[in-house]
């Protein structure tokens, strides 16, 4: 079964799916739904927007921020963990789940390639609300991928040099 999640003004909805038809009965539910929702909470005092989120100082050149919430990646390690590792550092320590990941990554089956792997899967802490990075994890990004994240910044310094 697929999934899409799907960011509203009430927050987000995962619509799970077996085809385009049952995704789109889905989505007409979700609008006729979000109407609903509008209609009877007029009164309410509404929450102010969250800031758009921004990178984790210091690696700015590693990922970014939609104005959607979702991470970017600028770097792609060549190890398919320590790209999931990086993925889940831009999110940290907020879980993600494994659609979000695999959007984020561009790994298809992510859990079945990379979380659920019997060597990889000290890295990762499985919560309800998703996938996150466990002290080992933490301590692969530091060793492993910051040094690509240092290496990435260093460059667009250099680059920034040139430019004046």
């Amino acid at each position: 079964m697929l999934e899409a999640v799907v960011k509203t003004e009430f927050g987000e909805v995962h619509i799970s799916y077996n085809n385009t038809e049952e995704l789109k009965t889905a989505l007409q539910e979700i609008v006729e739904q979000a109407k609903v929702i509008a209609q009877e909470t007029q009164g309410l005092i509404p929450v102010p927007p969250r800031p758009p989120r921004q990178p984790k100082p210091g690696y700015e050149a590693a990922y970014q921020f939609s104005p959607s919430g979702k991470a970017e990646l600028l770097i792609f390690p060549q190890v398919l963990v320590q790209v999931a590792v990086l993925a889940l550092f831009a999110y940290h320590p907020d879980p993600v789940s494994a659609s979000e990941l695999e959007h984020v990554t561009g790994i298809a089956d992510i859990v079945g390639k990379v979380l659920g792997q019997t060597a990889n899967k000290k890295y990762f802490r499985k919560t309800d609300n998703g996938y996150g990075l466990s002290t080992d994890g933490l301590a692969l990004f530091m060793e492993k991928v910051k040094p690509l994240v240092d290496e990435a910044a260093q460059g667009n310094q250099e680059a920034k040099g040139e430019q004046k």
